[in-house]
Order: C-alpha cells, then sequence, then structure tokens
C-alpha cells in the first residue's frame, strides 16, 4: 500500500505541490482538517399495496422536516456571514417547493410501488445529471445543492439523524472532496482558515462563503483529499490556485512574506475603497460588476460599484424543471434594484440552448449547438412565451429603478427589430 499525505515513515516528507482553480484570494498557512461525507446507497425496493400510503407520508414529512432545516440554515448563516452566503437557502427552499419534483416523486411511489428513498433518489439524479452536463461551472455547481437536499430529505424518510460536523478546536484550512451549503454553514468561521476541495467551482457555496468571511479557497485539486490526513500544514494561495502540502523552510518564509504584503495591499484598498474610480487627467469611469445570482450584490454593494453590468439570468430557467412565473422573476429583478440604490442594473435576457438546454423546452439536437438556436434565436422559435414573460418582468422592476435591458446573440438588426 502506498503512503497517504501525511503518513510519517520517520523522515520529513517532501514538498508536494497541487494546481487548482483559484476560487477566493488570499493566502493561508496552517493544519488540516479533513471533512467527508458518507457515500449514500438507495436500492429500489417493492413494496406491498397496503404500504403505499406509508412510504408516501414518509416522503411528505422528510419533504416538510428539510424545509424546516433549510428555513433555520438561512436565518443562522445570514446571522453568522451575511445575506449574500445566506441566499443559497432560499434557492434550496425553492427547489424543495418545485411542484414537478414532487409530483414526480409521488408518481413514483404510487404508480411503482416503490420506496419514498428510491424515488426521490431517482428524481434528483436526474437532476443532477443534467446539471452536470452543463460546460458552464455555474450551472455544475448547482448540482452540490441537489445533492445536499438529496442527502437531508433521505435521511429523514429513513429515519436517520442528521450528521453534525464536529467543533472546530483551532484554526484550520478546510479540506474535503466537496462542500455543501449544509456542510459550511456548521463550521465556525473564526477558525476556518480556508478552504480547499477535490471538485467545485467559483460559484460554489464553499467560495461564497470563503469570499464573504475573506479566506482563500482553492477548488479542482482532483481528488487530493483522499490521501489528505488532519493535521498536516499546507499553504493555500488563494490567487494562484496553488496548494503546498509539507511546505519546506524556504517556501514557508516565502509566503508568510506574502502574506504579510497581502494584508497590507488589503489595508490600504481598504481605505480608498469609497473614492471615486477615476484617471490621472480627471476622467471619471464607472465600474460596474457581471453577476449570475442574486445573492451576489451584497459583495458588490460592500465593494461600492457602480451598479451592475450584466445580471445574467439563465439561473431562473435552469434551476427547476418548471418555467419561472413572472411573480418570481419580478421578485428576484427588484430585490437586486433595491441593494444596488438607484444604480444602474442592466439584465440580459436568457441565452438558453447550446451548452444550457432548459429542462421545461424540448430543442432539437443539433451539429453545432452554440451557433445554432439559442438567445435570441430560440426566442422567435419554441422560447417566444418565456421571452414575453421575462420581458413584462423587468419592465414591471424598472419601476423600482434604473433597469436596462441587453439581448444575447445579435447577429442582425431583423432581430433587434423582433426584440422591440
Amino acid at each position: 500500500m502506498g503512503r497517504g499525505i501525511g503518513a510519517s515513515m520517520g523522515q520529513p516528507e517532501s514538498e508536494i505541490r497541487l494546481r487548482g482553480i483559484a476560487a477566493s484570494p488570499g493566502i493561508a498557512i496552517g493544519k488540516v482538517l479533513v471533512i467527508g461525507r458518507e457515500i449514500l446507497k438507495v436500492e429500489k425496493k417493492s413494496i406491498p399495496e397496503k404500504e403505499v400510503a406509508v412510504e408516501a407520508e414518509k416522503f411528505e414529512t422528510a419533504l416538510a422536516n428539510s424545509l424546516s432545516d433549510v428555513e433555520k440554515m438561512y436565518e443562522t448563516t445570514r446571522a453568522a456571514y451575511g445575506e449574500e452566503a445566506a441566499q443559497i437557502f432560499n434557492v434550496h427552499k425553492t427547489m424543495l417547493s418545485d411542484p414537478t419534483l414532487v409530483d414526480e416523486t409521488r408518481k413514483i411511489i404510487r404508480n411503482e410501488r416503490s420506496n419514498a428513498d428510491y424515488a426521490f433518489s431517482y428524481v434528483m439524479d436526474k437532476y443532477i445529471s443534467i446539471l452536470q452536463g452543463f460546460q458552464d461551472e455555474v450551472f455544475k455547481a448547482r448540482s452540490i445543492d441537489i445533492q445536499d437536499l438529496k442527502y437531508r430529505v433521505i435521511q429523514y424518510i429513513r429515519g436517520e439523524s442528521q450528521k453534525q460536523l464536529a467543533r472546530l478546536g483551532e484554526p484550520v484550512i478546510i479540506f474535503a472532496n466537496e462542500l455543501t451549503p449544509s456542510d459550511t454553514v456548521r463550521l465556525e468561521k473564526s477558525n476556518v482558515l480556508g478552504f480547499a476541495t477535490d471538485y467545485g467551482a467559483r460559484t460554489s457555496h464553499a467560495t461564497i462563503l470563503a469570499r464573504s468571511i475573506g479566506v482563500p479557497a482553492v477548488v479542482g485539486l482532483n481528488n487530493a483529499s483522499r490521501t489528505m490526513r488532519d493535521g498536516v500544514t499546507v499553504i493555500l494561495d488563494g490567487d494562484e490556485g496553488l496548494c503546498i502540502i509539507h511546505p519546506n523552510k524556504k517556501s514557508l518564509a516565502l509566503f508568510k512574506k506574502r502574506y504579510a504584503a497581502y494584508i497590507s495591499v488589503e489595508k490600504k484598498l481598504e481605505r480608498i475603497k469609497d473614492l471615486p474610480a477615476r484617471t490621472l487627467d480627471g476622467k471619471d469611469l464607472a465600474l460596474a460588476s457581471n453577476i449570475e445570482f442574486p445573492e451576489e450584490v451584497d459583495h458588490i454593494r460592500e465593494l461600492q460599484g457602480d451598479g451592475i453590468g450584466l445580471f445574467r439570468t439563465e439561473y431562473l430557467y435552469l434551476a427547476s424543471s418548471t418555467e419561472p412565473t413572472e411573480e418570481q422573476q419580478l421578485k428576484d429583478y427588484k430585490a437586486i434594484v433595491d441593494k444596488v440604490g438607484g444604480k444602474p442594473v442592466i439584465i440580459r435576457t436568457f441565452d438558453l440552448g447550446g451548452d444550457k438546454p432548459p429542462v421545461s423546452l424540448s430543442l432539437p439536437i443539433e451539429d453545432n449547438p452554440f451557433l445554432g438556436v439559442r438567445g435570441v434565436r430560440l426566442y422567435r422559435d419554441s422560447g417566444h412565451g418565456l421571452f414575453r414573460t421575462q420581458l413584462r418582468a423587468i419592465l414591471r422592476a424598472s419601476a423600482f429603478g434604473d433597469v436596462r435591458i441587453m439581448f444575447p446573440m445579435i447577429a442582425c438588426v431583423s432581430e433587434i427589430h423582433y426584440c422591440k
């Protein structure tokens, strides 16, 4: 058997450098705490007709308990980490309340006389597979949210208690295969130096949390957690996407110096963040931000940004199996407009198709979908009703602030005329 990272043979360990994805900036030096999650095994079982109602009741109760948990986690996270980190649990609530998801599970239990944990797992795995098939890392990251909910509901169906993470007795760098929102909110932020995961993306909840509490994060380290051991010293560089295991004296000295310089720069930036973005010849510039989700606005506001230069709205159509209603969209658009305080918000109408096929629409298979029916071309085809609904929601949101519209994938003047 080979030695795992951190296994001692009486000799100093050689330095190991791993490259991942830089997800949250900063530098951390400290001991590792490895967090794992048990593999969830679900088997299909045929149940007698007389027990179908009992199995359905197990699902309904588990769903209600999970929704209650999500509400509590939202409040706990908002109090501890702020609104940006907490918003993911509003997304979880929407997922658990999705009528299509709930109805599909009920039908499998009733029509196939199946055990509730299998029925729910089957439905959730379908959506996980869809999201993991996207090339866009934003939507791949959302599959972790669905896995989190799947795990929680199935534990309740089986009558198992929700697993609790051990309290952190000292400052540590959290190492994991992947971190779900439920995992991250149970950690003591005062003792978290940084996050490192095998999988994940810049938009995963762990990295959003890392940015909200100002610690570095590196994701995409490719199964490093499987051989990592508690107590190993590592350097985490969230700017370069670098994880150094068993750093030698030279590396420790170099990164301690970089850490001190990093803190010094942060303090200087904090002092000038309220100043205007002005060139040396006196011209003021607008520094607007691009966002994928409403919860990202809080961070932009903290940095004194000049509004939202691009709000991508695809998540509304990809996070659920049903089409978003006008009221649902208005709620999200208005929340963003309210938070930016009169600054401009540019909302891009949905750019679906290509690597982002919505579950609610059946799109034809194309040889080159990225140049085919997507964006504005989808509006003139099967997406006309979705487009009109979104436009109404955006126009209603414009009554509350400076809202502007951007259309995606425009190729000719006739497409502009169509949108108008």
